[in-house]
């Protein structure tokens, strides 16, 4: 838990991370109407630098940060939130499972597909609220993150790093430091969609 809550300090003004299985990065790029030509020689990325780039006065353009961790195709945005597009998420998970995590001062938000259907859409915070744990909504959600082994209390705690929880268990991949560490491949946005 203290892992995955970790990893992501250096963007905490903004991120939209998106995770797919059952499809290629190629498949991903296309997805996100990204550069295609970018992948045929790829220019490798940090996360650091792209949060440095992306926060910067001057920043140099808006790109997706992409790479394979265990069988997923994982998407970092620090200036987009493409990965957030229902219809996007719904598309890449046509083969298999897509995950959204958009975390900014609003707020964490997490959506979830399977089979190119949307079955889970929520905002974090709003499952540890003890007053919204009557709504139906809140409590199939609670029932569904605590079967992948994330508590209510967690969701008061720290609604953001049990999203990033809940992500760990779904993906099966440690979201600590280590992950966010090494290179990612840059792939530019054409007129990219701004952070929010």
């Amino acid at each position: 838990m203290h892992a995955a809550r970790d990893s992501w300090a250096q963007l905490d003004e903004f991120m939209c991370a998106t995770w797919i299985s059952g499809a290629t990065v190629a498949e991903v790029v296309q997805a996100f109407d990204a550069r295609s030509e970018d992948l045929t020689h790829p220019r490798a990325v940090t996360v650091q630098d792209e949060a440095e780039d992306g926060f910067a006065s001057d920043p140099v353009g808006v790109r997706l940060l992409i790479r394979e961790v265990a069988g997923w195709v994982t998407v970092l945005e620090v200036r987009s939130s493409r990965g957030a597009d229902d219809a996007v998420l719904a598309a890449l998970s046509q083969g298999g499972q897509a995950l959204n995590i958009v975390a900014g001062e609003r707020g964490t938000y997490l959506t979830y597909a399977v089979q190119g259907r949307i079955t889970h859409d929520f905002d974090a915070d709003d499952i540890g609220e003890d007053d919204l744990a009557d709504d139906p909504e809140v409590r199939e959600i609670r029932d569904w993150a605590n079967g992948l082994g994330v508590d209510v209390h967690e969701w008061s705690e720290h609604p953001r790093g049990a999203a990033f929880y809940l992500a760990e268990a779904i993906t099966g991949t440690e979201l600590d430091d280590s992950w966010a560490v090494g290179e990612w491949i840059g792939v530019r946005l054409p007129g990219g969609s701004p952070a929010s």
